[in-house]
């Protein structure tokens, strides 16, 4: 493990220990996992340790796994243990020093995989209380908030991180999400926009900009991202089920039944009812 040449005190040597007894701890972890495909599939976070010279963050390789998962709570099924015992680690941490932001961030971080949104929210906002500027405990803030049914709360906290980082993709993104998910598709589209200036590379945006587009019944520019995000991640099955609606709405009927055959290879029920309710 690499701690940039800084010697580890108490609170990081079972941090270290912690790390190194997590589930699937053998496990390389590269830059391909920053892929929401990844996420999608994987039943383990893959996380990187704070570096002791920089307590106040966490590592961004982490943070960008957790902002990769919009459903970030279900997706953590069975690391239910590991939680605890990071959760405890954590709270030992702040223990000893009360001032410490990064723990009650990535406690945070942690009580949000759990599920547990309120505590979460707690813990992000006494981080921020003692570090201002703490873009990514803004950007899981604003997170915790949407799962607790608060979207204008969160979209507060998307819009206090883009004035501090204007290309924080990830802030940018979710808040898409909301704007998408109450109707206001030109305002998710700029969103998505930006989310794609700052990582062209971001599965998510691809996918749900071209959401946007064929709810503003634009079939040829949904086309275009679903495309771009079925390169990134061709083994989730809505980016084939919602390509082929925009091919039926530009009135391609063979590339239409083509793309359901996917959805439903790839596991999709409702492009399998599709095809299932139009067979001779």
């Amino acid at each position: 493990m690499i701690f940039d040449g800084a010697p580890m005190t108490k609170p990081w040597q079972r941090w270290t220990r912690l790390w190194q007894a997590r589930p699937g701890a053998q496990r390389p972890i590269t830059a391909a996992a920053s892929h929401w495909t990844k996420q999608a599939n994987m039943t383990e976070r893959s996380r990187n340790i704070p570096s002791p010279s920089g307590r106040t963050r966490e590592t961004e390789n982490y943070s960008k796994a957790t902002a990769l998962a919009p459903d970030i709570e279900r997706s953590a099924r069975g690391m239910e243990k590991w939680e605890d015992r990071e959760i405890g680690e954590f709270t030992r941490t702040i223990a000893e020093d009360p001032n410490a932001a990064w723990a009650y961030y990535s406690r945070g971080i942690a009580l949000r995989l759990k599920g547990q949104a309120e505590r979460a929210a707690e813990d992000f906002r006494k981080a921020l209380s003692l570090d201002p500027k703490h873009v990514w405990a803004m950007y899981h803030l604003g997170a915790a908030l949407r799962t607790l049914g608060r979207p204008d709360q969160a979209v507060e906290e998307y819009n206090r991180a883009l004035t501090i980082d204007a290309g924080f993709a990830w802030a940018a993104y979710n808040r898409g999400l909301i704007r998408g998910r109450q109707g206001q598709y030109a305002a998710a589209i700029e969103d998505f926009d930006k989310a794609l200036e700052a990582d062209a590379n971001y599965a998510w945006a691809y996918y749900d900009r071209g959401f946007a587009y064929l709810k503003q019944k634009r079939y040829t520019l949904a086309i275009a991202d679903f495309t771009k995000a079925a390169a990134i991640a061709p083994a989730f099955p809505p980016v084939f089920y919602w390509r082929a609606t925009a091919y039926f709405g530009v009135g391609q009927k063979e590339r239409c039944r083509e793309d359901m055959q996917k959805a439903a290879r790839l596991g999709s029920p409702a492009a399998g009812k599709w095809l299932a309710d139009r067979r001779p």
